[in-house]
């Protein structure tokens, strides 16, 4: 495991004091009435999404309150890097967030480096951009213009994730926070598109559409992931001339079973590494288990939060791994 050092703790903390400082009330905004009608209509989004989450019951304090522009449409670049013949990855330590499989960058050619720098030393490497982070609550997250330039669907999916961190959050258990917080905001934006005061039901079907292909992707990259496993336990000791060959035709041959019902998946699949399959595993592992408790819940978004909430402070207590919970909970209550 690596460690952040403290220059990178320095540049993270004085971007963080930028965005914070630059930042201006939504509502104050909105009075003026000089902005573009899309980028209002935005803004308001996001105070009703605030509003929502409360009623949820999530932490929010002044989270999304505030407006701050960025100059540039990516906020961070993050990394993620594995060894070639096995799915283990590479893990870095930060203060209050415990262990994590991912790194990000404010500057691209500082993360492009440091995923070169991986490559050379034979790891796999997946570099992708995002356009917003969780302070986890230690910060009030302002709306990011990089987030402003999604669609309306996926502000509100954004804002929803982010706020879901600052009330759920287990050190050392990244796939479970981001899963989780995935889960959660695809049910809670389909939801809010139910909601009298915000009806949209073309957006709720979009999340729900989204959730659906990303069950069907969940299934499909824990499949890939426990072939890959079985055969990187068997050339161990032992690698064949041609397995690197052979490993690449597990990703293409996975690919090849989504083409008829998802080319999309099938595609992203076909481009990927263990870097890259792992990322994509880490926002999507156990998502059955929470789609099984959400059907417990009788797909009542509140029933699931207050049930994960619970999860997680028994997994804290007991200082046990909050999947283990989660099967527990979901034997318990099984119909």
């Amino acid at each position: 495991m690596l460690s952040c050092s403290p220059a990178y703790v320095v540049r993270a903390g004085w971007e963080e004091a930028g965005i914070l400082w630059r930042r201006k009330d939504i509502g104050t905004l909105l009075e003026k009435g000089d902005l573009p009608e899309s980028t209002a209509i935005k803004l308001r989004t996001a105070l009703n999404v605030r509003d929502y989450a409360n009623e949820l019951g999530l932490t929010i304090n002044h989270s999304y309150k505030y407006y701050s522009t960025v100059d540039r449409d990516d906020l961070v670049w993050v990394i993620n890097a594995a060894k070639k013949s096995s799915l283990e990855p590479v893990s870095w330590w930060f203060p209050f967030v415990g262990s994590v499989q991912y790194k990000g960058y404010f500057e691209k050619d500082d993360a492009q480096k440091a995923a070169d720098d991986f490559a050379n030393d034979g790891y796999d490497v997946y570099l992708r951009s995002s356009p917003a982070f969780s302070t986890l609550g230690w910060f009030d997250d302002p709306l990011l213009s990089s987030i402003v330039k999604l669609d309306e669907v996926h502000i509100v999916n954004t804002i929803l994730h982010e706020l879901y961190h600052n009330s759920v959050w287990i050190a050392d258990y990244v796939s479970f926070n981001e899963s989780s917080a995935n889960a959660f905001a695809w049910y809670a934006t389909e939801a809010y598109y139910k909601k009298a005061s915000t009806l949209n039901l073309a957006h709720s079907k979009t999340a729900h559409d989204i959730w659906q292909e990303q069950l069907q992707f969940s299934d499909a990259l824990a499949e890939l992931g426990n072939k890959l496993k079985q055969y990187y336990r068997s050339i161990e000791n032992d690698k064949p001339a041609n397995w690197e060959q052979e490993k690449q035709n597990f990703f293409l041959n996975q690919g090849l079973k989504l083409q008829t019902t998802s080319p999309k998946l099938a595609k992203l699949i076909e481009r990927m590494n263990n870097a890259s399959l792992l990322a994509n595993m880490m926002y999507l592992d156990n998502t059955r288990l929470m789609d099984h408790l959400y059907n417990q819940c009788n797909k009542e978004i509140t029933c699931w939060i207050e049930s994960i909430t619970k999860i997680t402070r028994l997994a804290k207590e007991k200082g046990s791994n909050p999947y283990d919970e989660l099967k527990d909970w979901v034997r318990k209550y099984e119909i």
